[in-house]
């Protein structure tokens, strides 16, 4: 412990001068470097376990733990006072009047900044990891780049400066205080000043912010002399308007919120009494106090980031700590790295002169002035000789690519990491089989499953994917999804979705009036993908952000976060749930729409589905206890997968409804409750969507794992459970059996799977069907005839021709599954079979059979995959598309023989979801006609003007219904777009900043004009701001003219809407033929999520474009033809569309007075002269 620490807590003090028992207690005192310099401020340190003091005098200490051990102390200035510390990972910050000192916390200082705008500084704050403000009593704010250590804006904040900088984490202003006690708000973007909130009458003295409130102290002009106000100020961030004011027992000089504490904050008197006050009315208030000893005025405090300990300083340079009484030996965050502190230097053993047996050796020798020691060694035996590495990898070579002088391959992972094998220079190179073994080399590496199979990263450039080379991965007439959307892990699904054609046709013609509604989100991604025949892949975003909204969702855990990778996410699970939520989700949607009133069907009880998921979540940790207990854990596992169909029998109605998807899905189920006490019987009919596969866990003879066998046990119940009798009044077990009534056109099937015990039993079943043909003499002849594959065990080739005899012997071993050679040794599930009903009973079986009339057939239709290539999991999926197999791997598709669909290996193919179509159901799959468009005119003529929000009837007027566009109609139309995240880059191994996630964008604004031929030409009718409640990462204000609020329906005074009603609108102006003409249509549409025919656009892009040369701004576009002058402040999207429209009109008068040429060669000219660039 430090001299200078002196503990002074007694339980006689009269520390706590408050009422009841104390919350709080004094551990001790320190000094910090001079009696006469004053603290003039306290800093705890956000990394470590440390605090900062700075002085009058310049100096900045630094005290250790809760004991206040001395830890560093250093001058960052001559003659001026610390003003503020400011800590980073890197080290601490520490302001005075005309300087910034950036140390390290040992005390070596790495920069000092200096500026003429850096008169007089009080105080800083940390915008960014790598931005810092500084302001004082100067009229400049200074906007601080730490990385180029550059001031980078100077911000006018007027005569009286800034004294105080404050924002909380989630706060959208920064909130800065002056001293004639007015608080500035701030964007925290632009540092523009937004709004302006008065406090005290004479002074500002200190404020805090969190939470909803501001709380502000300071001082009043009482007849002429400054007295300090004992009201607190308390305003409202929400509304920006003062609440009730608190009052206080002390004179409050400092005041700070609690950590973690939105409702209490500490506030300090001059003579260091201390009060814990409630910004919330308590029914009970009680009066929390405490008298800090301070020798006499305290000048600054803090409170730790734990919320365990408060430290004070006063002007004669003591510094006091207090910590929480729960907590005596506080910690100061809660996760400190550990401080380093210098190395002590270990003192010399003492030794005996009588012991023989001390090793001198291990005492250094003292440095010789000249020449050498004789014990030493000679210098050729000094010297290092190593060993001769071993060669290069042949693949490694063979795929190495050169950039200037460094060369770079993709890692093929055939070893160790950091590990590679010496061999001697006497040794012989050979290929041994045994060598590759010892590196632990299995065949089920990255590099082995086809490529195709693999999840496919984009490479972007300039932060697009419209230069990415997607016909590279796609040379069918299919569209594909990308794939770098959150949660767009269901992109398999989705696409299997859209080609079930019953279902699609009933999701693009549905449209209703809910704000969310998966299935008009649907609707709208088929019909993009149906009218996209382009190679670029359409985008889920829409689909994908609707889904997010449904609590549902949430609740079932199907959101997954872009911080957890893939590789900790049963995908497997994840897929089966998503495909039973999505049936029952749009079942409820069309029905709530008014389809039809036939079938019955059940909503999902969500109660019990999280119920029921929650529990299989558990299966992966129950399969690691031990092996007496594993027995109940089975039960529990066949249990929670009855629960599943269990969840969707107990939802039936007396009257019977139907939907799309229940008449397409459907299966019909008729369960009979019998009591086993006085065998009291229930009847009940059901109506299952889904499927789900039960294995036999429990069955101790291990029944067999045949898929037939299965299905029709999952399908005809039979199970034993506890449940309430009225005769027996009380609960008593039942005997629960179901049986099929009648069966669905679309037999949807979740094959489970996902946990190892189940995937173990699949093993052993297919190893022993397997293993005659594997144990077979003959394929080992036909080995050893063959020749061998000359690239062994990295062979990647489905279709090689040459035998892999170690691969061989890996496949065979009894921990690895089946083969994929495509034999009928290899298949799992077949591609057809019957399913015939006989009163209750239900029978399954091959199609090669003899068949009858009563059979239905069922042949595959669809497969979803899961694959694991041991670094991270994907969903791909199989679709049968007019007799041809096709994989979709996102924006992969390309066409499939029907082996590589049945084949898999459960290391790494595991098939998830299967989708059976009953033969003698018919859809015409070539049927390309476009549908009913399910939208009118209604649309646009229910737009009305709203007296609430700023209007200009110059700028927009409703449509009326002569105005309604029709085909061949002009209209110009513009976008703004805000940034929902930010781009994401990184270096690669060439040197180059590659971008490997872009920005996501969100549409903020739509509008669209009168075209020619209307009187109203140029007047907007549609003007619509989106609303959104996702976070904003940046507003783009300058580009996209949206302010913050703007997108908030609590302050926000535009035409606010939902995106689902704005794109209804766009569908029905494409779906009316309507021509659009704008400026960078294409990326508009496709953040939009809107297909729009190339001959339904008219892009002022490409009219004023010469091929292989730059495209052309609107601003300079404008400026150049028009001789107006747009964009000068910021965007306005009706501003830009009516100057596109101006701009297509001077391109027909050009074009007829045939001076297009001309007038292209002169903008260029001219655009190069002033490096494109407006004139000002």
């Amino acid at each position: 412990m430090n001299a200078a620490f002196n503990p002074i807590y007694e339980p006689e003090s009269l520390f706590n001068i408050g009422q009841g028992d104390a919350e709080y207690l004094e551990l001790g005192t320190t000094l910090s470097n001079n009696l006469s310099c004053g603290i003039t401020t306290v800093k705890f340190d956000t990394h470590e376990e440390l605090i900062w003091t700075g002085n009058q005098s310049g100096y900045v200490s630094s005290f250790y733990g809760s004991t206040m051990q001395k830890y560093t102390s250093f001058r960052v200035h001559q003659t001026e006072i610390v003003h503020q510390i400011e800590t980073n990972s890197e080290g601490i910050f520490a302001l005075t009047s005309t300087s910034l000192r950036h140390q390290i916390r040992r005390g070596i200082p790495k920069f000092t900044h200096r500026s003429k705008n850096l008169t007089d500084a009080l105080c800083m704050f940390a915008l960014s990891p790598t931005r810092l403000l500084i302001a004082g009593h100067q009229p400049n704010l200074i906007d601080f780049d730490l990385t180029t250590m550059t001031e980078q804006a100077i911000i006018d904040v007027g005569e009286h400066g800034c004294a105080i900088i404050k924002k909380y984490d989630h706060s959208r202003f920064l909130c800065c205080g002056d001293v004639n006690g007015f608080i500035t708000l701030r964007d925290p973007l632009t540092l523009h000043e937004e709004h302006k909130l008065p406090t005290h009458s004479a002074s500002l003295n200190d404020f805090d912010v969190q939470g909803n409130y501001l709380v502000s102290c300071g001082f009043s002009d009482i007849n002429g002399k400054l007295t300090v106000d004992r009201f607190l100020l308390v305003y409202d961030m929400r509304m920006l308007r003062l609440v009730s004011p608190i009052q206080t027992l002390i004179d409050p000089t400092l005041l700070s919120f609690l950590p973690s504490f939105v409702s209490r904050l500490a506030i300090v008197s001059p003579i260091g009494q201390l009060q814990l006050v409630d910004t919330v009315e308590l029914t009970q208030p009680r009066v929390c106090m405490y008298q800090v000893n301070i020798a006499s005025q305290c000048m600054s405090f803090d409170i730790s980031s734990s919320n365990q300990a408060m430290a004070f300083g006063d002007n004669t340079g003591q510094l006091s700590l207090i910590s929480a009484i729960s907590s005596p030996e506080p910690q100061f965050n809660n996760y400190s790295r550990e401080t380093e502190f210098a190395d002590t230097p270990e003192p010399l053993p003492f030794v005996s002169i009588t012991d023989m047996n001390f090793p001198l050796s291990s005492i250094l020798l003292p440095k010789l002035q000249s020449g050498n020691w004789l014990s030493d060694l000679p210098k050729e035996m000094c010297e290092y000789h190593y060993r001769k590495p071993k060669p290069i990898d042949p693949i490694i070579l063979s795929t190495m690519k050169q950039q200037g002088t460094i060369s770079y391959a993709p890692n093929p992972r055939t070893t160790r990491r950091n590990q590679i094998p010496y061999i001697m220079e006497n040794e012989a190179q050979s290929d041994d089989p045994e060598v590759s073994a010892n590196t632990n080399i299995s065949i089920f590496s990255s590099h082995a499953i086809p490529k195709h199979y693999q999840k496919i990263d984009i490479k972007y450039k300039a932060g697009t994917t419209l230069e990415f080379d997607f016909s590279e991965f796609n040379q069918t007439e299919f569209c594909g999804l990308e794939n770098l959307l959150p949660n767009a892990y269901c992109n398999s699904m989705l696409q299997i979705l859209f080609y079930l054609f019953p279902l699609r046709q009933a999701l693009i013609t549905h449209t209703c009036s809910k704000e969310v509604c998966l299935s008009c989100e649907l609707g709208f991604l088929f019909h993009m993908l149906a009218n996209n025949k382009s190679k670029q892949p359409c985008q889920a975003s829409n689909f994908l952000r609707s889904f997010r909204t449904v609590p549902e969702v949430a609740a079932l855990s199907l959101v997954i976060s872009d911080r957890n990778p893939s590789r900790n996410i049963n995908l497997i699970r994840l897929i089966q749930n998503w495909n039973r939520f999505i049936l029952h989700q749009i079942h409820n949607e069309l029905l709530d729409a008014g389809k039809r009133n036939s079938v019955p069907m059940q909503s999902v009880d969500i109660t019990n589905l999280i119920s029921s998921v929650s529990k299989r979540l558990e299966e992966a940790s129950l399969a690691e206890e031990k092996e007496q207990t594993e027995d109940e854990e089975k039960d529990e596992i066949e249990q929670d997968r009855y629960q599943f169909l269990e969840t969707e029998k107990k939802e039936d109605q007396e009257h019977e409804v139907s939907s799309e998807v229940s008449s397409l899905f459907g299966i019909k189920q008729r369960v009979v409750h019998r009591c086993l006490k006085c065998n009291e019987k229930k009847l009940k009919n059901n109506v299952v969507l889904v499927c789900n596969l039960i294995y036999p866990l429990t069955s101790p003879t291990h029944e067999s794992c045949d898929f037939l066998k299965i299905l029709k046990n999952s399908l005809n119940l039979e199970k034993t459970l506890s449940a309430w009798c009225d005769i027996c009044n009380r609960f008593s077990p039942h005997n629960h059996c179901a049986s099929v009534t009648d069966l669905p056109n679309l037999l949807a099937i979740n094959c489970g799977l996902d946990n190892e015990k189940e995937i173990e039993l699949l093993k052993r079943h297919l190893n022993q069907f397997n293993s005659d043909f594997i144990q077979s003499p003959v394929n080992e002849s036909e080995n050893a005839i063959k020749k061998q594959c000359r690239y062994g065990i990295k062979c990647t080739r489905t279709d090689c021709h040459f035998s892999h005899p170690h691969m061989r012997r890996i496949t065979t071993s009894s921990e690895s599954s089946n083969g994929t050679n495509g034999k009928l040794s290899d298949r799992w599930f077949p591609t057809s079979f019957k399913i015939t009903i006989a009163g209750e009973n239900i029978s399954i079986d091959d199609i090669q059979n003899s068949d009858d009339d009563t059979s239905q057939i069922y042949n595959l239709q669809a497969v979803v995959y899961c694959i694991d290539n041991g670094q991270q999991r994907n969903l791909i999926s199989f679709i049968l598309r007019n007799g041809q197999w096709y994989i979709f791997n996102d924006f992969c598709i390309k066409n499939v023989q029907e082996d590589e669909v049945l084949s898999f290996m459960l290391d790494w193919k595991i098939p998830s979801v299967l989708f059976y179509k009953n033969k003698n159901y018919e859809w015409n799959e070539h049927d390309n006609s476009t549908y009913e468009s399910p939208f009118t005119s209604n649309l646009l003529l229910e737009e009305i003007l709203n007296t609430n929000v700023e209007q200009d009837v110059s700028n927009f007027m409703p449509l009326e219904p002569h105005e309604v566009p029709k085909q061949g109609d002009i209209v110009a139309m513009d976008a703004e777009f805000v940034t929902l995240n930010p781009e994401e880059s990184e270096i690669s191994s060439d040197g180059k900043m590659t971008t490997f996630k872009p920005r996501v964008a969100s549409v903020a604004r739509i509008s669209c004009i009168r075209g020619p031929g209307n009187e109203r030409e140029g007047v907007a009718f549609i003007d619509d701001y989106i609303l959104t409640q996702e976070q904003v990462s940046d507003y783009l204000t300058k580009f996209s003219g949206i302010k913050p609020g703007d997108l908030d329906a609590n302050l926000s005074n535009k035409r606010l809407t939902t995106l689902k009603r704005s794109y209804q609108k766009l569908r029905y102006l494409v779906d009316s033929g309507v021509i659009f003409v704008g400026h960078g249509l294409k990326n508009d549409f496709r953040v939009v999520n809107l297909h729009v025919p190339s001959k339904q656009i008219i892009d002022t892009v490409y009219l004023f474009h010469i091929p292989h040369h730059r495209m052309v701004s609107l601003k300079f576009l404008a400026w150049h033809f028009l001789g107006i002058s747009i964009q000068s402040e910021t965007h306005d999207s009706i501003e830009d569309a009516r100057t596109s429209l101006q701009l297509y009109k001077h391109y027909l008068k050009l074009q007829e007075e045939d001076r297009v040429n001309a007038a292209l060669n002169n903008l260029y000219d001219i655009g190069k002269q002033l490096q494109w660039k407006v004139p000002e």
